[in-house]
């Protein structure tokens, strides 16, 4: 990577990009240029510290971030990203299954079972225990199975829950049950078949460990327990965990975030130097927007402390209007 890229970045962002081994917290506030600092942070792995490139794991959590992060990786380093390592938690997980999941009691060829599939099959679990769909609806059932794996939870980890009567975990385990025999895989056991191959095998706990020498995720505010447990597993030899997020921007915590794991960051790693980095400087709103966000923003109790410094000229005040409906 050439000077002329570091030139470009902000002192923060530049910090952050050179920072040393060891875990890094970026703290990237919104509009702060954090896509653009992990990739920047990525070329200079490469090129300052020698680090080769396919020794590298990038981690987001849409494929549009994927895509998005593949395409400003070939743009700075050409090569169609140089063979770094990028993609989803679902999709690297998958890729790592391909090669391990017979380990787990499923051919490597197994199948990702689709959404109406999924619920077929749900329903004609409970059909074949006479358990009608007012007494206990699939999507109930299916959420409450999601909410386990979401947690790293197996069913004879989760924690006993009935209803009507109806014991849920035996539900949980004969679905896993059949889903096994059928060569199958739902989207949320990707994740956590890959965290109990790093938690309960360890011959593949130590290839998979000794694959990557850094990895680097975004949006970290959003993880969830299991996702949170396959980053901390992945990384527990070498410590080279960058994490890239804005607790301040945490809003997924009904679909099983947990802000807690960037709030504690810090004292996951308490026994090795933590490096923390903010990002302060916002290139997308004016001074009167942010003064007003980080007014509403410094109400809230737990939150790392950042400022968003706007680079842009003032503009129009921001307005109260209520409105009758979201048209």
């Amino acid at each position: 990577m050439g000077g002329d890229d570091m030139v470009a970045l902000n002192q923060a962002q530049q910090h952050a990009v050179e920072a040393g081994d060891g875990p890094q917290l970026i703290l990237a506030g919104a509009g702060s240029g954090k896509t653009r600092t992990i990739v920047h942070r990525i070329g200079h792995l490469i090129a300052a510290h020698g680090v080769a490139p396919h020794r590298i794991l990038a981690v987001t959590f849409t494929n549009k971030a994927a895509a998005e992060m593949k395409s400003r990786l070939s743009d700075l380093m050409g090569d169609d990203g140089g063979g770094v390592m990028s993609g989803t938690f679902h999709a690297l997980s998958l890729r790592f299954l391909r090669r391990y999941a017979d380990a787990l009691g499923y051919p490597n060829s197994f199948q990702v079972i689709d959404s109406d599939d999924q619920r077929t099959l749900i329903k004609r679990l409970l059909k074949e225990r006479n358990i009608a769909s007012d007494r206990l609806h699939p999507s109930y059932l299916l959420g409450w199975i999601e909410h386990c794996k979401h947690a790293g939870l197996m069913p004879d980890q989760a924690t006993e829950q009935l209803w009507s009567g109806i014991d849920l975990r035996e539900l949980y385990a004969t679905y896993q049950t059949q889903l096994q025999q059928l060569e199958r895989m739902d989207f949320s056991d990707l994740i956590l078949n890959t965290v109990r191959l790093l938690r309960d095998v360890p011959d593949i706990a130590v290839a998979l460990r000794s694959r990557f020498d850094h990895v680097l995720v975004d949006e970290y505010q959003d993880t969830n327990p299991v996702q949170h447990e396959w980053l901390t597993l992945l990384c527990a030899e070498h410590r080279n965990l960058t994490v890239v997020g804005d607790d301040d921007q945490s809003i997924y915590g009904w679909r099983g975030a947990d802000v807690r794991h960037i709030l504690q960051f810090e004292h996951l790693w308490s026994g090795v130097p933590v490096g923390i980095h903010r990002l302060e400087e916002n290139y997308r709103s004016t001074p009167s927007i942010l003064k007003l966000a980080n007014a509403i923003i410094d109400h809230n109790v737990e939150r790392h402390a950042k400022v968003l410094r706007a680079t842009r000229e003032d503009g129009a005040l921001p307005a109260w209007k209520v409105c009758n409906d979201e048209y």
